[in-house]
């Protein structure tokens, strides 16, 4: 018995080291991705849609010309089944006796928000069929401004090979 108590325990803890082991790895692994700037976001990538071809961004998108009025419609249901939540939250707030209630309404506030504002810039995407990044579009400017590609360096004209300066002719000699 005492054999099978103890294999048992063993057990357990090797079960419990795997699975937190595996778990770290895949937080490490996050923080990575998240570091390194999204991995393969970067729309300046080999293969990376056009984003001023709206086909293109439709297809990167997963979404199809037919879909497109339900996707549409879709985002305004999402917009408008999270205005209950908004005023749930108001409501909480103002009802609130404890620090932890308000923060709980605090919560559904800020998650209302979030929702309407990413929800509202992908509607504003699809509705206007013109891509611009969040960003820009946050900030009121709604024009495509295309990703700059890194180029290298490029040396100095007047400079050559061997560091020189370069031999100009005069005139009149």
């Amino acid at each position: 018995m005492k054999d099978f108590i103890k294999n048992q325990a063993r057990q357990y803890r090797d079960d419990r080291r795997e699975f937190y082991g595996g778990m770290a790895d895949r937080y490490r692994a996050g923080w990575e991705h998240l570091r390194d700037g999204g991995g393969s976001r970067d729309p300046c990538a080999p293969g990376a849609p056009d984003m001023s071809d709206f086909s293109q961004v439709l297809e990167h998108w997963c979404i199809t010309e037919y879909q497109l009025p339900k996707v549409i419609r879709g985002l305004k249901l999402q917009i408008g089944s999270f205005v209950p939540v908004l005023f749930m939250g108001i409501y909480v707030i103002a009802a609130s006796t404890t620090a932890a209630t308000t923060f709980c309404g605090s919560t559904l506030i800020a998650l209302s928000f979030g929702i309407f504002i990413m929800r509202g810039w992908r509607l504003w995407v699809l509705k206007n069929r013109k891509f611009v990044f969040f960003k820009h579009w946050i900030r009121g400017d709604t024009t495509f401004h295309p990703p700059k590609r890194w180029e290298p360096p490029v040396m100095d004209a007047e400079k050559t090979a061997d560091n020189e300066p370069p031999v100009t002719e005069t005139k009149g000699e």
